[in-house]
């Protein structure tokens, strides 16, 4: 309680200084990840920071300017995923004329000229109602379609008057690799490659919280460590990769990280050691396997096969829920509910069956205003920081 009061009287002192109109601050959960990133990475590569001063919020301030030390104007300041803060975060976080943010807010909620834009990271269809800061606190928001802002602003519970259809600019790295990348995939192609994004089952911090009306004892019901050794034989009669890649907030506990010749598990300090960015693996896929994880809405743009498991489909239903009512008329692909369902997906992708392309752009384009990768551009020109 103390911190708060001190927290917000910090706030108001810094909040007298002049705002300042060539400063930009990024978030995303401490950490240099998601659309935030995507903007910062085009903001390098059109030489915005020439102009102005770039402040990022993280984890690791020293390692990321290590990183980052050949660009100038780019600083980092501390602010733990605890929510523990400098007195430099909070003073920038005041005098910012330019917020964005993909997790938590940014910028002084009352501050007259200041642009707070919540990059947002995806287009829900589970229902994350109450799970989110009031909309009023955003000055922008952006989507990737009017369908797909009419869901977020559901979740928030208003700000479709701020909202702006510019698209993710993650989804940039969909239609791009980079070297790291690059170097990565040489070193595991196989003649088909099938990424596997689930959601999080068991949040890996906030262990109070259950989106689920049930537990169990792995959280990817269907890889049990009998069946992982039966499947990865079966991937390896086709020359088949199989690359599973657990969300960010997954409880490591409760899934398998082991790794087979043809079944790959990485989480992301497994990327990110090995400088790979999941959108542009995920755009060198040739199909993608998940649940309710709005990570597939993203994936439509490519228009490749999608295989949704569904094994916890009526415990998530009947736990959080989702903000559409009818969830499978949104997941436009194979159905996986057992192993034989899997080896079925599999086999369509080996044979170059794909049944559902059809519903697959019928939904992109009710997700997708713009089909392209110009998604960082269009922001950046939006608020006038690029003609």
């Amino acid at each position: 309680m103390v911190k708060k009061v001190i927290r917000i009287i910090l706030l108001n002192i810094f909040s007298l200084f002049p705002l300042d109109s060539r400063k930009i601050i990024f978030e995303s959960n401490s950490e240099i990840k998601d659309n935030s990133k995507a903007l910062f990475l085009k903001i390098l590569d059109l030489g915005v920071n020439s102009k102005y001063k770039i402040i990022w919020p993280v984890e690791n301030p020293k390692e990321c300017k290590d990183a980052f030390k050949e660009y100038k104007n780019v600083s980092f300041v501390k602010k733990s995923k605890s929510g523990s803060s400098s007195l430099l975060f909070l003073y920038h976080c005041c005098t910012a004329k330019y917020c964005f943010y993909t997790h938590n807010p940014l910028g002084q909620r009352t501050r007259e000229g200041q642009r707070k834009v919540f990059l947002t990271h995806g287009t829900p269809i589970k229902d994350t109602r109450g799970m989110f800061w009031p909309p009023y606190e955003n000055t922008d928001i952006i989507s990737t379609s009017e369908f797909a802002a009419y869901l977020r602003c559901k979740t928030f519970g208003g700000g479709d008057d701020v909202v702006r259809l510019l698209g993710f600019p993650r989804n940039d790295f969909l239609f791009k690799t980079d070297k790291g990348t690059e170097e990565y995939f040489d070193k595991i192609k196989k003649s088909k490659f099938i990424i596997w994004l689930p959601t999080f089952k068991r949040h890996n911090i906030s262990v109070k919280r259950r989106d689920f009306d049930e537990d169990k004892n792995s959280d990817i019901s269907i890889l049990s460590p009998g069946f992982m050794e039966k499947l990865n034989n079966y991937l390896k009669a086709k020359d088949i990769l199989l690359l599973i890649k657990y969300h960010p907030s997954q409880n490591l506990d409760y899934v398998s990280l082991k790794s087979y010749s043809n079944i790959i598990t990485l989480t992301n300090d497994q990327l990110e050691k090995n400088n790979v960015d999941l959108y542009s693996l995920m755009g060198k896929s040739d199909a993608l396997i998940t649940d309710f994880s709005s990570v597939y809405i993203d994936y439509l743009l490519v228009n490749k096969p999608i295989g949704f498991e569904l094994g916890d489909y009526k415990s998530y239903k009947n736990g959080r829920g989702f903000i559409v009512d009818n969830p499978l008329d949104f997941m436009p692909g194979e159905k996986i509910k057992s192993p034989g369902d899997l080896y079925t997906f599999i086999d369509n992708i080996f044979s170059g069956v794909d049944k559902y392309e059809e519903e697959r752009i019928k939904l992109r384009n009710k997700m997708h205003k713009y089909v392209d990768g110009d998604s960082s551009e269009r922001v950046l020109r939006y608020f006038e920081l690029i003609n």
